[in-house]
């Protein structure tokens, strides 16, 4: 009866053979992940930072915000101390707002107020005094003294004669001025101020840089589970 045959192993010239030829599947696998990952779209976007005030008959409230801007957008993050008071993403067809305290968001259309208590503040005219932008097509221009009034709807627009800027709006029952500038984005006000017969909104700006983001991002809302949405609209 014949013996069983021991096992044969590769010798060891074809085991590096075999190891080179598997290092290099393994490298081509990992260059054709790469080459094929998606890069993220990439833009050059505004942020700014700064501090904010609100006062009516009954309270004061302060703190600081976080505000980026980029095209027709606008994300800002309210916040008192440490916590996250509320985050605004404002598109010029919607707004959504995140109440992180009730867990809500908020959808609101593209002429409607901040329907935070006691606050009502509109978006839109917010975010057009922070760009500094007049309207394209206004309604209709009028003269007041030494200002010209862009009209679209019920709110004013104004603009001093010696200059292109937007200098501030006024609304119904509310108005909102630019002040101040800076050296490297002149057309960017250092302070806006909103006010109504009662409130007073300030937002103080104290930096103001262009970095290289995602809009994907930096515009959206990350949102935890179980948000309740309130349609304003």
């Amino acid at each position: 009866m014949n013996a069983p045959l021991a096992p044969s192993f590769p010798s060891r010239p074809t085991l590096l053979r075999i190891a080179k030829i598997l290092i290099a599947g393994l490298l081509i696998m990992t260059g054709c992940r790469l080459f094929t990952r998606p890069t993220p779209e990439l833009a050059f976007i505004e942020q700014a930072q700064g501090s904010y005030q609100y006062t009516d008959s009954t309270d004061t409230y302060k703190g600081r915000f976080l505000l980026f801007a980029h095209e027709d957008r606008l994300a800002i993050d309210l916040f008192a101390a440490y916590f996250s008071v509320a985050s605004v993403r404002h598109n010029p067809d919607s707004t959504l707002v995140y109440l992180p305290m009730s867990n809500e968001v908020l959808i609101l259309g593209p002429a409607d107020d901040l329907p935070l208590e006691g606050w009502e503040i509109p978006v839109a005219p917010l975010a057009a005094a922070y760009k500094g932008i007049l309207p394209d097509e206004p309604d209709s221009i009028t003269e007041s003294a030494d200002t010209l009034i862009f009209w679209t709807g019920d709110v004013a627009c104004l603009q001093p004669h010696d200059s292109s800027k937007l200098m501030g709006l006024r609304g119904k029952d509310w108005e909102l001025w630019r002040e101040g500038g800076f050296e490297t984005m002149p057309d960017r006000a250092q302070r806006i101020v909103f006010r109504k017969a009662d409130s007073e909104l300030i937002l103080e700006f104290i930096d103001l840089q262009v970095i290289e983001r995602e809009p994907a991002k930096v515009f959206s809302l990350n949102l935890p589970q179980g948000v309740e949405p309130l349609d304003y609209r």
